[in-house]
Protein backbone atom coordinates (compact mmCIF):
# COMPACT_ATOMS: atom_id res chain seq x y z
CA UNK A 1 0.00 0.00 0.00
CA UNK A 2 2.86 2.36 0.79
CA UNK A 3 4.35 1.68 -2.65
CA UNK A 4 1.01 2.42 -4.31
CA UNK A 5 0.73 5.78 -2.54
CA UNK A 6 4.28 6.68 -3.53
CA UNK A 7 3.52 5.95 -7.17
CA UNK A 8 0.39 8.10 -6.94
CA UNK A 9 2.33 11.00 -5.44
CA UNK A 10 5.15 10.83 -7.98
CA UNK A 11 3.02 10.33 -11.09
CA UNK A 12 -0.52 11.65 -10.75
CA UNK A 13 0.15 14.94 -8.99
CA UNK A 14 2.55 16.36 -11.64
CA UNK A 15 0.27 15.14 -14.42
CA UNK A 16 -2.74 16.92 -12.92
CA UNK A 17 -0.86 20.00 -11.71
CA UNK A 18 0.88 20.97 -14.96
CA UNK A 19 -2.24 21.74 -17.04
CA UNK A 20 -3.75 23.62 -14.10
CA UNK A 21 -0.60 25.71 -13.69
CA UNK A 22 -0.59 26.56 -17.39
CA UNK A 23 -4.26 27.58 -17.27
CA UNK A 24 -3.70 29.79 -14.21
CA UNK A 25 -0.56 31.30 -15.81
CA UNK A 26 -2.43 32.11 -19.02
CA UNK A 27 -5.36 33.65 -17.17
CA UNK A 28 -3.15 35.81 -14.93
CA UNK A 29 -1.07 37.19 -17.79
CA UNK A 30 -3.91 37.70 -20.25
CA UNK A 31 -2.96 35.04 -22.78
CA UNK A 32 -6.24 33.17 -22.38
CA UNK A 33 -8.33 35.23 -24.77
CA UNK A 34 -10.03 32.25 -26.35
CA UNK A 35 -10.83 28.63 -25.73
CA UNK A 36 -8.14 27.65 -28.23
CA UNK A 37 -5.34 29.23 -26.19
CA UNK A 38 -6.60 27.50 -23.04
CA UNK A 39 -6.64 24.17 -24.90
CA UNK A 40 -3.09 24.80 -26.12
CA UNK A 41 -1.93 25.40 -22.55
CA UNK A 42 -3.76 22.30 -21.32
CA UNK A 43 -2.24 20.15 -24.06
CA UNK A 44 1.22 21.59 -23.39
CA UNK A 45 0.78 20.88 -19.70
CA UNK A 46 -0.37 17.34 -20.48
CA UNK A 47 2.73 16.78 -22.63
CA UNK A 48 4.98 18.04 -19.83
CA UNK A 49 3.02 15.87 -17.42
CA UNK A 50 3.69 12.80 -19.57
CA UNK A 51 7.39 13.67 -19.70
CA UNK A 52 7.42 13.96 -15.91
CA UNK A 53 5.60 10.62 -15.67
CA UNK A 54 8.33 8.98 -17.74
CA UNK A 55 11.09 10.52 -15.64
CA UNK A 56 9.37 9.58 -12.40
CA UNK A 57 8.90 6.00 -13.59
CA UNK A 58 12.61 5.77 -14.35
CA UNK A 59 13.55 7.27 -10.98
CA UNK A 60 11.06 5.15 -9.01
CA UNK A 61 12.12 2.03 -10.94
CA UNK A 62 15.78 2.66 -10.14
CA UNK A 63 15.03 3.36 -6.49
CA UNK A 64 13.16 0.08 -6.14
CA UNK A 65 15.67 -1.83 -8.25
CA UNK A 66 13.17 -2.93 -10.89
Amino acid sequence: MNRFLTVLLFILIPTIAMPLLYMIWSMLFGDARSVTSILVYVLTGAIFGLIFVGLRLLIVGKLWGE
